[in-house]
């Protein structure tokens, strides 16, 4: 139960929603695999196997990194506009758009 609230959790913070994070693998939870499948070119199948679980953790990996930026800006220790530079790459190549990237994160850091 507790590997797919973690999962759940994970795919709405990566903008796919698994509808109520209730710990169980149920139709939505599927569909919201299979929209961040299919947002990241990945085998679409509803499955969070290897391929799917990489990438994710590899997305989590970007929304961390993102909120540490955001919250040394906001508390006025950064203003490094090469690492803002560096997370919109990487961010297009993972299919987000800055901007959808850093209302996850608000929403993560509320």
């Amino acid at each position: 139960m507790d590997d797919v609230w973690n999962l759940q959790e994970a795919l709405k913070m990566c903008g796919c929603d698994p509808g109520e994070q209730d710990g169980q693998m149920g139709p939505k939870t599927e569909a919201a695999i299979k929209h961040f499948q299919e947002s990241n070119e990945l085998t679409v199948d509803g499955v969070c196997g290897d391929q799917t679980y990489t990438s994710l953790a590899a997305e989590m990996g970007l929304i961390a990194d993102r909120a540490g930026e955001l919250q040394r800006y906001y508390s006025g220790d950064s203003t490094d506009e090469a690492a803002d530079s560096d997370y919109s790459d990487h961010a297009e190549t993972m299919s987000y758009a800055d901007d959808q990237a850093e209302g996850m994160v608000d929403e993560v850091m509320a």
